[in-house]
């Protein structure tokens, strides 16, 4: 009876066995696959969440860029045209220290003279005759 009884105790050793093993490996199968599902289900979000937000990043871009360069921009023009007016005015200002618009004066005495001078004697002429 001792034998029979070794033979059973390992034959239900070996069961145990390998009743423990099936059960580790349906462990391991359901655990396996809730890490691919969450790894495949995480992972797929990711991936079209990055291609929605890529697929109009340029668009995004250039919005962004111009909303916040427009302030900038919109400030370097008024600067730019108050400079520009103020340049145009010093210059209309100091055309009369030219040389260029004293010559101008002395042609206009030059031609009031002239015309003087022709209309003088015309005048003579009337009272000499």
């Amino acid at each position: 009876m001792k034998k029979t009884g070794k033979i059973a105790g390992v034959i239900l050793g070996v069961g145990i066995v390998f009743a423990a093993g099936t059960f580790t490996g349906a462990t391991t199968d359901w655990f396996s696959n809730a890490v691919n599902t969450a790894n495949s289900t995480i992972g797929k979000a990711g991936f079209d969440k990055k291609t929605e937000l890529i697929a109009n990043s340029d668009a995004d871009i250039n919005v962004k860029i111009v909303q916040e360069i427009g302030v900038k921009i919109d400030a370097e023009e008024v600067e730019l045209q108050a400079l520009l007016d103020e340049y145009y005015q010093m210059r209309l200002d100091g055309l009369t220290e030219s040389q260029r618009y004293q010559d101008l004066e002395a042609q206009i005495d030059a031609i009031t003279n002239n015309v003087y001078e022709r209309y003088k004697q015309e005048i003579d002429a009337v009272f000499d005759a």
